[in-house]
């Protein structure tokens, strides 16, 4: 569902420009510097300059994002349920590779909708990719803390009497503040969702 979010969002904004073709048109007509070139990735050129290339790096994280973060995953959740501390260590090795891809795929993402933006007004794109990183950051960072509070033995402890571990019942606390998080989320961006889409200048 998360890489499948992303995913939606690429092709809203590709869509939304009048598809690929029209996209790279518009980033070369621009021939601004990619963010990611400008400051951070500056030394290891991550960011091809040239802007199909660009295009198609971006295209081919998505892919990878959706498909094969998919099967780490579930390689990861195999690794968990193991019930073994090697299975859990994989679990978490394997949930850090995950975060890599995500790290790239989210990173495309900004840099393809940077250079775009301009065009996208009419999407409310910023607030929507500001509702994916919080909610993926947030995933992703407690998440991990949840992780690691179980290998260490830190679990959240019971209240009362309860037939589950002490680990399921840390799984069970982090899902459900994971809830609580995405309830006042969803209040608080609705009314962003809920705007009707004009059509883009470009079009």
């Amino acid at each position: 569902i998360e890489g499948y979010t992303f995913y939606c969002f690429f092709t809203l904004l590709v869509v939304n420009m009048g598809g690929a073709t029209e996209t790279v048109r518009v980033m070369k007509q621009n021939d601004e510097i990619l963010c990611c070139t400008k400051y951070c990735c500056k030394l290891c050129h991550f960011c091809s300059e040239d802007k199909v290339k660009f295009y198609k790096t971006a295209a081919f994280w998505m892919w990878h994002f959706v498909v094969t973060r998919t099967l780490i995953i579930i390689l990861a959740t195999i690794g968990y349920y193991s019930y073994t501390t090697a299975g859990h260590f994989l679990y978490i090795v394997f949930n850090l590779f995950a975060f890599v891809l995500l790290a790239f795929a989210f990173s495309s993402l900004v840099n393809l909708y940077e250079n775009v933006y301009q065009y996208c007004v009419n999407i409310n794109g910023v607030f929507k990719l500001v509702l994916l990183k919080i909610s993926v950051g947030l995933i992703a960072g407690l998440g991990l803390v949840e992780n690691f509070m179980i290998l260490l033995g830190k679990q959240y402890q019971p209240m009362g009497n309860n037939d589950d571990n002490e680990e399921d019942m840390t799984q069970r606390a982090y899902c459900l503040l994971m809830l609580l998080i995405f309830v006042v989320l969803s209040i608080v961006f609705s009314p962003v969702f809920g705007q009707k889409i004009s059509s883009p200048h470009i079009l």
